[in-house]
């Protein structure tokens, strides 16, 4: 059985109550769709997502034993848009659970983008790594909206 599980949602608000508990707002579904400029607005207009923000958590064996470890946001074009080295967070919260009799170790971490700008539609990924297990936690789709033509009826 797997003990090394990560999962990760991409959601409009990260609220962090006062207990340490967090609240997502408005998860987003898989695949979302961003208004595309139209070509005689090309470089006058650049699509974008007022605010984006993921919420990540990766989950161990207490047992584990690792050299790296590393949290990554991927945009669509392949360009890496944030790396995080996880690896002393996560001994730590292998220790702390370890202290508390808890079974798996865990870490969260929440990223937030304001304004975010859409530099190529398709697949936007999060990776959660220890060493060469690369678990894909979460991805998000962007397409782009088609504007279909309104269809008038002038039949009575």
């Amino acid at each position: 059985m797997r003990r090394n599980t990560a999962a990760a949602f991409f959601c409009e608000d990260i609220r962090e109550e006062k207990n340490g508990a967090f609240t997502l707002i408005g998860i987003m579904p898989d695949t979302i769709t961003v208004i595309r400029p139209s070509d005689d607005a090309a470089g006058k207009f650049v699509p974008m997502i007022p605010k984006l923000c993921i919420f990540a958590r990766f989950n161990c064996d207490l047992r584990l034993s690792f050299k790296d470890a590393y949290v990554r946001v991927v945009a669509p074009d392949d360009s890496e848009l944030i790396k995080y080295s996880m690896a002393s967070d996560l001994r730590e919260a292998i220790r702390l659970s370890n202290e508390k009799g808890n079974l798996l170790g865990g870490v969260n971490f929440r990223f937030i983008m304001g304004g975010f700008t859409v530099v190529a539609f398709g697949h936007m990924k999060v990776e959660m790594a220890v060493d060469d297990d690369v678990i894909l936690a979460g991805e998000l789709q962007l397409v782009p909206f088609e504007e279909k033509p309104t269809v008038v009826s002038t039949a009575s």
